[in-house]
C-alpha cells in the first residue's frame, strides 16, 4: 500500500507542478489587479522605494507591500515578464499543497490528506491563483500555515508550530491586513466555545505573540507616515475597512449563500459530496468534538462571516477551500468504505452532474458572443473529458477514484493549455498595442495617453516595456504641440480627441485597437497616431 501511495504522490506532485507552471509565460496580464501589481513591482524596483505602492491607474489596488516585495525581488533577479511575475504565486500554491500533506498527514492519515491535496488541485479557483499574480495565493499560504499550526498545537505539538503560527500571521497581515485577523479570530472563537481541550489555545501566548506579529505591519505603516504624513495609511483604513463594512466594492454583491454556491461551483467535480459534507460539519459541532472538528471549524471560520458582508468577491473565502477539500476527502473515504461507489444510484447521479457540467461548457461558447473564440477548444476538451469521466464511472472493473482525481486535474491542465491562450486574443490587446508601437517607433518616443477608458494598468506596463517616457495627457492643445515638434511622439486617443487634432492639422494617419477586457465594463477603443520623427528609419 505504501508503495502504491508513494507512486500516486509522485504523479500528483508532477501534475500539480505542471498545471500551475504551464502557460504562465503565454498569457498577457489580467486587468485590473494583476497589471497593477506588476506595475507596483516595476516602480519599486526602478525607484528603490519599497514603502508605498504607486502606479498609474492603480490606486484602488494598493495594499500592504509583502506581495509586491516578492514581485520586486523576482523582477530584480530574473527580469520582467509574465512568467516571473507569477512565479511567487506558483511557489505559494505549491506551498499550500505541501503544507496540507506534510503538516496534516500525521494527524489525519496519509491517504486522507493525499486525497485532500488532489481534490484541492482539481478544483478551479485555487490552482488558477498560480496563473494570476494577485495577493490571494500569498495570503492563502500564510493563512493555511496558521490553520495547520493551530491543528498541530491542539493535537499536542508546541513551540515550533506556535512560532510558525505567529510568523504566518505576521506575513499574512503584511500581505492583506484584516482577513487573517477575521479568520484566526473566528477559528479561535469556535475552538474556545466548542472544543473540550480549549485551554490548549493558551499555548499560543497571544498576549505576547500578537503584539510581536503586528510589529512588521506597524513599522511599515510608520515608515509610510514619515514619507507622506499618513495619507496612505488613512486611505487604506477608509478603503479596506470602512468601505467594506458599509457596502460592497466594485459592485460584486449578493445575498447570504452566495459564497457557498460559489465554492460549490469551484469544486464542481465533487458537487455530489457537498450536501453530506455540510451535514457532517454541523454534526461535528454538535456531537463530534475531536477527529474532524478542527477541519470543520477551519472551514466555517474561513467562510461563514463573509456570507453576511455586502461584498461577495470569491477570493474572500479562499481560505475555506483548503478545509473543504479535506472534508471532501473525508466523505470520499466514508463512501469508499461503505462501497457506495459501486452503487448504480451514485454512478447515475455523478454521470448526470458530469454531463450537465461538460454539456454547459461545450454549448456556452456557441450562444455567448464574448466566448465564441473558445468554442472549438472547449468543444474538444469538453467532449474528451466527458467521455473519459463516463468511461471511468461505468468501466467493467468499476469506478477508479484516483483516475477520477487525475482526470479532474487533467481537465484544468487542458483548459489552461488550450482554452485560455485562445481567450488572450480578446484579452491581451493592450499588449498587442504596445508591441505594434514598439516595432514601428524608435525607443526614444514619448507616448502620451489621452484615452483613459477602463484605466487598464496593463496599458502603461506594456508601453513602458518599449518606451522610457509614457504619460497621461488630456489637453488637446498640448498634444498638438508635441505632435508638431521635432521630438518623437505617439498618442493614444479617444475618437473625439483624434477629430479635434485633425480639425487643427488636417487628416492624420491612425489605426484603432479594441480592448475587450480592459476593465469590468464595456470594451475600450484606442485610436493611435504618431509624428514622423517617431518612425524607425526616418
Amino acid at each position: 500500500m505504501k508503495k502504491i501511495q508513494w507512486n500516486y504522490s509522485v504523479y500528483l506532485v508532477f501534475l500539480m507542478a505542471l498545471a500551475i507552471l504551464l502557460i504562465n509565460n503565454g498569457l498577457s496580464l489580467w486587468d485590473q489587479d494583476e497589471s497593477a501589481y506588476a506595475g507596483f513591482g516595476r516602480r519599486m524596483m526602478e525607484s528603490g522605494d519599497w514603502l508605498i505602492p504607486e502606479y498609474p491607474w492603480s490606486d484602488v489596488h494598493r495594499k500592504p507591500p509583502f506581495h509586491f516585495w516578492n514581485i520586486t525581488a523576482l523582477f530584480s533577479l530574473f527580469g520582467q515578464s509574465e512568467f516571473v511575475l507569477r512565479l511567487s504565486s506558483v511557489c505559494y500554491i505549491m506551498g499550500v499543497y505541501f503544507l496540507m500533506y506534510f503538516g496534516l498527514r500525521g494527524i489525519y492519515g496519509e491517504k486522507k490528506t493525499l486525497i485532500g491535496v488532489a481534490v484541492l488541485a482539481s478544483s478551479f479557483l485555487v490552482p488558477s491563483l498560480a496563473k494570476v499574480a494577485v495577493t490571494d495565493a500569498t495570503l492563502l499560504f500564510f493563512s493555511t500555515l496558521c490553520a495547520v499550526a493551530v491543528i498541530r498545537v491542539m493535537n499536542g505539538d508546541r513551540w515550533k508550530w506556535v512560532l510558525l503560527f505567529w510568523l504566518g500571521f505576521a506575513l499574512a497581515l503584511l500581505t492583506k491586513g484584516p482577513p487573517v485577523i477575521i479568520f484566526t479570530g473566528g477559528l479561535a472563537a469556535l475552538i474556545f466555545i466548542l472544543h473540550p481541550k480549549r485551554l490548549r489555545l493558551l499555548r499560543f501566548h497571544p498576549w505576547f505573540g500578537l503584539p510581536l506579529a503586528c510589529l512588521p505591519l506597524y513599522f511599515w505603516g510608520k515608515a509610510t507616515v514619515s514619507v507622506d504624513g499618513g495619507a496612505f495609511v488613512s486611505w487604506m483604513y477608509d478603503w479596506y475597512i470602512l468601505k467594506r463594512i458599509s457596502g460592497s466594492v466594485f459592485g460584486q454583491t449578493g445575498p447570504p449563500g452566495t459564497h457557498l454556491l460559489g465554492m460549490t461551483a469551484f469544486f464542481f467535480p465533487f458537487v455530489v459530496f457537498v450536501p453530506a459534507i455540510i451535514k457532517r460539519v454541523f454534526q461535528s459541532f454538535l456531537k463530534e468534538k475531536e477527529h474532524f472538528f478542527l477541519i470543520a471549524a477551519w472551514f466555517v471560520a474561513g467562510w461563514l462571516v463573509y456570507e453576511f458582508s455586502a461584498s461577495k468577491l470569491p477570493a474572500y473565502v479562499i481560505v475555506a477551500h483548503v478545509p473543504l477539500s479535506l472534508l471532501i476527502a473525508e466523505q470520499i473515504l466514508i463512501w469508499e468504505e461503505k462501497k457506495f461507489f459501486d452503487n448504480k444510484v451514485w454512478r447515475y447521479l455523478q454521470s448526470t452532474v458530469t454531463v450537465l457540467f461538460f454539456g454547459t461548457l461545450i454549448v456556452l461558447p456557441f450562444v455567448v458572443d464574448l466566448l465564441t473564440i473558445l468554442k472549438w477548444p472547449l468543444l474538444i476538451i469538453g467532449l474528451v473529458f466527458l467521455l473519459l469521466h463516463l468511461w471511468n464511472l461505468w468501466r467493467a472493473k468499476g469506478f477508479n477514484l484516483w483516475g477520477f482525481l487525475i482526470l479532474s486535474m487533467g481537465f484544468n491542465l487542458a483548459a489552461w493549455t488550450f482554452a485560455y491562450p485562445a481567450a488572450d486574443q480578446f484579452k491581451g490587446n493592450t499588449k498587442v498595442l504596445a508591441e505594434q508601437l514598439g516595432e514601428q517607433l524608435v525607443a526614444e518616443t514619448t507616448v502620451y495617453i489621452g484615452n483613459s477608458a477602463g484605466r487598464p494598468p496593463s496599458l502603461f506596463f506594456y508601453l513602458e516595456s518599449y518606451f522610457e517616457d509614457v504619460y497621461e495627457e488630456y489637453d488637446t492643445e498640448k498634444m498638438l504641440r508635441y505632435y508638431s515638434s521635432a521630438e518623437p511622439a505617439a498618442f493614444i486617443l479617444t475618437e473625439k480627441q483624434l477629430k479635434k487634432m485633425e480639425a487643427k492639422v488636417g487628416a492624420l494617419q491612425f489605426y484603432e485597437i479594441e480592448a475587450a477586457l480592459s476593465d469590468r465594463k464595456a470594451p475600450s477603443v484606442y485610436f493611435i497616431t504618431y509624428n514622423s520623427s517617431a518612425l524607425k528609419g526616418t
